[in-house]
């Protein structure tokens, strides 16, 4: 399998930019603009995918996967001491209203069922022990996201400008009405 490497560029930037929004609006903010940069990838996925009756190539979908919450360590804690589950809760809001950690997080993934078709498998047998043989793998999803990865990155670069730019304006101009 070969090497990804990754060299990214004006991150604090865009950081600083997103502090402007509440963490769940930057947080939508990095999802609008990961799922478009992701449709490159899942488009050549499907194209890369093995075709028996469409099954795979109809799996191969985009996923919003949820943020990781700030507190949730605080909270299990207070759980393993004997806590209870609204000592927990709140232990969680205090550290979530006193953290410096408010850059929002987004994860969007390609994802698909084949996982034995994109690896393989070894010798596989029955609960009789009849061999039914190995799977070579047939990879797809890795191929599709070697060809895009640039054109994904690209998009990323763009999508975000233009984002936090319409979230703002959009904030900026509801703000307006209110007054």
């Amino acid at each position: 399998m070969s090497g990804l490497t990754v060299k990214i560029t004006g991150a604090k930037e865009v950081e600083r930019a997103l502090e402007q929004f509440t963490p769940a609006t930057g947080r939508a903010v990095l999802r609008r603009a990961l799922k478009k940069a992701a449709k490159p990838i899942q488009q050549t996925a499907k194209q890369y995918a093995p075709y028996d009756q469409g099954d795979l190539e109809r799996s191969i979908k985009i996923k919003v996967a949820p943020g990781k919450k700030v507190g949730g360590a605080e909270y299990s804690k207070v759980l393993r001491d004997g806590g209870t589950k609204d000592e927990a809760v709140a232990a969680m809001r205090t550290v979530r209203r006193n953290s410096k950690k408010t850059a929002p997080i987004a994860e969007v993934r390609v994802v698909a069922i084949g996982a034995l078709v994109e690896f393989g498998t070894d010798e596989r047998f029955l609960k009789n022990g009849k061999s039914v043989g190995a799977m070579p793998p047939d990879p797809f999803m890795r191929p599709a996201f070697d060809a895009k990865a640039a054109v994904a990155a690209a998009i990323i670069r763009r999508e975000i400008t233009e984002e936090i730019e319409r979230t703002a304006s959009r904030l900026a101009a509801k703000a307006a009405r209110t007054r």
